[in-house]
């Protein structure tokens, strides 16, 4: 995986196995100080309610689709 920083050229190695969105995700978690960027803001926003609403009765329709949306980031 290439990617090109202003004037310098990066190789970077995916060893680990860490996409764009993986890196787009911790860019956005520390967007601005004080302050998250869109997708930062929406997995912090699905875990809080993941974890306002934990001992909802389980199978709720809400629920399992909260929870397929929070697996997928």
């Amino acid at each position: 995986m290439d990617i090109r920083g202003g004037a310098s050229f990066v190789k970077v190695s995916n060893e680990f196995g860490i996409t764009y969105s993986d890196l787009e995700l911790l860019a956005d978690l520390f967007y601005l100080p004080f302050s998250y960027g869109p997708a930062g803001l929406r997995i912090l926003e699905l875990g809080h309610w993941l974890r306002d609403n934990a001992f909802s009765a389980p199978g709720s329709a809400t629920t399992l689709t909260r929870e397929v949306c929070f697996s997928k980031l």
